[in-house]
C-alpha cells in the first residue's frame, strides 16, 4: 500500500499530464469512457477512463477503480460526484474524482472508508456533514478549495497531500479530526478549526499559506511534529483565538513566514521543542514578532526563537513562561511585556539582539529567575513610572546596561 502511494504521488507531482484529466477534456481528442462497470456482490468495479457520475451509494457498497491515476469519476454540474447518505457504510478504492466547478467531489453523511484516491477540480474533495464519518488513506487532491472539510462529524486521515488549494487544505468545524502524515501547499491556510473542533495531528507540513499555516479559531488539540514553511511568502505560522480547550504543540518548526511566527489571543497553549527561525517584515510594514500573545496563558519549554525582525516574545494582558528557552537575534527586543502582560524566564537566555533584551512598558512585568540576559547595549529597560517592572534574580547572568529602576534580588 505505502509503495503505491509514494509512487502515485511521484507520478502525480512530477508528471501532471499523466493524471486523470478534469471533467471535460482539455484537448481536441475525445476522452475515452470507461467500459461498462461490472458488479461482484456489493462491489462495483470500474475500468480505466472517465466514468460519468453521480453515484449515490447504499449501505455495503464498494466502488473500486483501476487505479487513482487511471479511473476518474466525472461529476455533474449540479452536485457531488459521489454521495454517501445517512446510515450507509461504503468504501472507495483506487479511483479518482473529477469534480465540477462549484461542487464538492464527495459528500459524506454516512460512513466512508476511502483508500488510494485522487480528487481534482470543484470545491472540497471530501466534505463531512450531518454526523458523518470519513476514514481517508493515501490521498492526493489538487486544484481544489480543500481536501477534507468536516462541518459536523469526524475524520481520520492518513498519508494525504493537498496541492494548489484555494482555501484550507484540511478543516474541521464541529467534530473530531485525527491526522498523520499530511501536507498542504498554497491556499489561505494549511489547516483550520472552529470552536467545536477536537484535533490530534502528527507529522504534518503546511507550505506557503497566504495568511498562515494553521488558523485555529477555537477548539483545542494536540499537535506533534508539525512544520510550517512560509518560503518567504506565506503568512503567520500559527494563528489562534478563543480556544475552549488547551492547545499543545510538541516539536513545532516554523520558518520563512511573514508577519508573526505565532499569534495567540485568549488562548491556553503549551509549546515544547518549538523552533522558530526568522520572521520577515509583513507587507504592511509591521515587523514580525516571534511569539505574540494577548490575554493568553502560555508555556514555552526547551525551545528556540531565532531572528525575529520584531520582538522575540510579546505578552499583553496575559502570562508567558519561558523554560529552558533561548531568544536569539531578535531585532526590536528579546522579550517584551506590556499593558498588563507578564513574562517569567526560568533557565532561559536572551541574547544577540539589537534592541533591549528585556523590555517592560505600560504596566508590563518581567521576572528573570535563572539563565542569562545578554546585550551589546541595553539588557533591561522598564517604563517604571507607568507601573512597569523588571526583576532579575541574582542567579541570572547579565551583560549590558540595566535601567536604574530594574530590581536585582
Amino acid at each position: 500500500m505505502r509503495t503505491f502511494v509514494f509512487s502515485f504521488l511521484l507520478v502525480a507531482c512530477a508528471a501532471p499530464q499523466e493524471k486523470p484529466p478534469p471533467a471535460g477534456p482539455a484537448t481536441a481528442e475525445p476522452t475515452p469512457q470507461s467500459e461498462t462497470p461490472t458488479t461482484t456482490d456489493a462491489t462495483l468495479v470500474l475500468a480505466a477512463g472517465n466514468v460519468p457520475g453521480p453515484f449515490s451509494l447504499k449501505n455495503g457498497d464498494v466502488l473500486e477503480g483501476a487505479g487513482a491515476d487511471a479511473t476518474c469519476i466525472t461529476a455533474p454540474t449540479d452536485g457531488p460526484a459521489i454521495v454517501v447518505p445517512v446510515g450507509a457504510h461504503v468504501k472507495l478504492r483506487k479511483l479518482g474524482v473529477c469534480a465540477a466547478a462549484g461542487q464538492h467531489a464527495v459528500l459524506i453523511k454516512g460512513s466512508l472508508d476511502a483508500r488510494e484516491v485522487y480528487v481534482t477540480g470543484g470545491r472540497v474533495g471530501f466534505r463531512v456533514e450531518d454526523g458523518g464519518a470519513l476514514t481517508l488513506t493515501d490521498a492526493l487532491g489538487e486544484d481544489i478549495e480543500g481536501l477534507v472539510s468536516v462541518i459536523n462529524g469526524s475524520a481520520t486521515v492518513t498519508r494525504a497531500v493537498a496541492k494548489r488549494i484555494k482555501n484550507s487544505g484540511f478543516f474541521v468545524a464541529t467534530g473530531s479530526f485525527t491526522g498523520e502524515d499530511l501536507e498542504s501547499e498554497g491556499g489561505e491556510y494549511g489547516f483550520g478549526t472552529r470552536p467545536e473542533a477536537k484535533v490530534t495531528l502528527k507529522n504534518a507540513r503546511f507550505i506557503s499559506g497566504i495568511f498562515g499555516g494553521l488558523a485555529l479559531s477555537g477548539g483545542g488539540g494536540d499537535y506533534t511534529d508539525i512544520t510550517v514553511d512560509g518560503r518567504g511568502k506565506g503568512g503567520e505560522g500559527v494563528i489562534s483565538n478563543d480556544l475552549k480547550s488547551p492547545l499543545t504543540f510538541t516539536n513545532l518548526k516554523i520558518k520563512g513566514v511573514r508577519g508573526n511566527g505565532i499569534s495567540l489571543i485568549r488562548a491556553n497553549a503549551t509549546f515544547t521543542a518549538l523552533t522558530l527561525e526568522g520572521v520577515a517584515t509583513d507587507p504592511d510594514g509591521t515587523r514580525g514578532i516571534g511569539l505574540y500573545t494577548q490575554e493568553s496563558t502560555v508555556l514555552v519549554a526547551k525551545s528556540q526563537i531565532n531572528a525575529a525582525k520584531g520582538e522575540g516574545v510579546t505578552a499583553i494582558d496575559g502570562d508567558v513562561t519561558l523554560e529552558d528557552t533561548t531568544i536569539d537575534r531578535a531585532v526590536a527586543s528579546g522579550a517584551t511585556a506590556w499593558h498588563g502582560g507578564n513574562i517569567r524566564l526560568v533557565r532561559s537566555t536572551v541574547k544577540n539582539g539589537i534592541g533591549p533584551a528585556l523590555l517592560a512598558i505600560e504596566g508590563g512585568k518581567i521576572i528573570a529567575e535563572s539563565g542569562s540576559v545578554q546585550a551589546a547595549g541595553t539588557a533591561a529597560m522598564a517604563d517604571c513610572s507607568a507601573g512597569s517592572a523588571i526583576t532579575i534574580k541574582q542567579a541570572v547572568t547579565v551583560t549590558g546596561k540595566v535601567d536604574a529602576c530594574v530590581v536585582r534580588e
